[in-house]
């Protein structure tokens, strides 16, 4: 099956905003329980403001970042800028969280760097995603999650410049073998 690269690419964003937020940020567990911060009450609070009000509850977390709140505050105003579709702005800001060692250990860390990878691309910028999924696998290198994110984005940018794509190429062997190699995959 043989597609134009730029149908692909004007469908791409599409595809890749359904992706990302039924795979959602928060999933089935509190927001608390994934990235455990201080204030997890707070936390949580901010988090469903989201659903109902992504401007306000931006706001309410640059009012509580700016009285203390710390990588939580700045966490929720991250996931509040992917509900505005500001998604560098989020990227930037999941990347600056993913430096700061107050948000944990290499999980945490990776979670973060993670969730700038998958804002990168909701933005359009893959190759900033793929520098993010590549950071986030360096501190969790089998995780079968980020692998998936990280070959994403390397589709998305091998795409450019691209007149027809076809599907029944096959990728590089290195790269499957590595996938296929994670447990669940």
């Amino acid at each position: 099956m043989f597609r134009t690269a730029s149908s692909l690419l004007t469908q791409a964003p599409l595809f890749f905003v359904t992706v990302v937020m039924a795979a959602g940020y928060a999933g089935a567990t509190a927001p608390s329980e994934v990235l455990p911060f201080a204030d997890a009450s707070r936390y949580d609070t901010c988090i469903e403001l989201i659903d109902k009000n992504p401007e306000e509850a931006f706001e309410q977390a640059l009012i509580w970042r700016d009285q203390g709140g710390g990588a939580a505050a700045e966490h929720c105003a991250a996931l509040a800028l992917v509900d505005l579709g500001a998604f560098g702005e989020a990227a930037v800001k999941f990347d600056r969280l993913a430096r700061d060692p107050s948000v944990g250990g290499d999980g945490e860390r990776a979670a973060l760097l993670g969730q700038a990878g998958n804002s990168w691309l909701l933005g359009g910028q893959p190759e900033n995603a793929r520098d993010s999924f590549t950071a986030a696998l360096a501190l969790a290198p089998g995780d079968a999650d980020l692998l998936i994110d990280r070959s994403r984005a390397d589709l998305w940018v091998s795409l450019v410049d691209v007149k027809t794509l076809d599907f029944g190429t096959p990728m590089d062997q290195r790269n499957r073998y590595r996938i296929e190699a994670v447990p669940g995959v």
